[in-house]
């Protein structure tokens, strides 16, 4: 496990934490992911968090290690401002944050929000349900609860089916939450389609 931080424009305050998907692997090299490159390419400043991947413990240690990595930029880079994204598993890390004031903006691309829906209806339902700690929260809960402190959007594909979309029609009346369908988007696409998502992401960042 491990973080970097790349000040590609160190003039402008803002720096974007990014959580990616998996979780099985590490992110070493910015050009491995569209959303790195995109945001390297654009002259953004990116930090990465790698986070370590421990069976049974995730949303648990993971999430604790990503508050720490945060908490550290956060006293580190006093004058920036911080925004969250997380892409699949990265997106469900990221939505648990919504519940702290940390972050300016929290956005999730095609990350879940339901345990128990992806258990149900995932194509991904067996590593998922074996990696999870038992102990792991959702943003289900958390808007449940009433805690979404931190505004968060969504963006997940009408077509993927390791996300299924329809587990994020109950969100949508809290004014803090913001849900972009992508209609005819996959769990992850490629060419025009991914570009046009990196275009969108990027307008509500800036």
């Amino acid at each position: 496990m491990s973080s970097s931080l790349y000040l590609n424009n160190p003039s402008e305050l803002k720096i974007y934490i990014y959580l990616h998907g998996g979780p099985f692997f590490i992110l070493e090299n910015l050009n491995d992911d569209p959303f790195t490159h995109y945001f390297n390419k654009m002259l953004k400043n990116i930090f990465i968090i790698n986070y370590p991947v421990v069976k049974r413990q995730g949303g648990v240690i993971d999430f604790q290690y990503v508050y720490q990595e945060i908490e550290r930029l956060r006293i580190e880079k006093t004058n920036y401002e911080l925004y969250l994204i997380g892409e699949s598993y990265g997106g469900y890390l990221a939505s648990l944050f919504s519940k702290y004031n940390l972050v300016e903006k929290i956005i999730c691309i095609s990350g879940f929000v339901s345990i128990k829906y992806q258990a149900l209806f995932s194509s991904e339902r067996v590593w998922l349900t074996s990696y999870l700690s038992p102990e792991a929260s959702d943003f289900y809960d958390i808007h449940k609860k009433n805690l979404v402190r931190t505004a968060i959007t969504f963006f997940n594909g009408t077509k993927d089916m390791q996300i299924p979309y329809q587990q994020l029609l109950p969100l949508a009346s809290n004014d803090k939450i913001k849900i972009v369908l992508l209609d005819g988007f996959k769990h992850r696409e490629a060419n025009q389609k991914m570009d046009n998502l990196l275009k969108k992401v990027l307008d509500l960042l800036d």
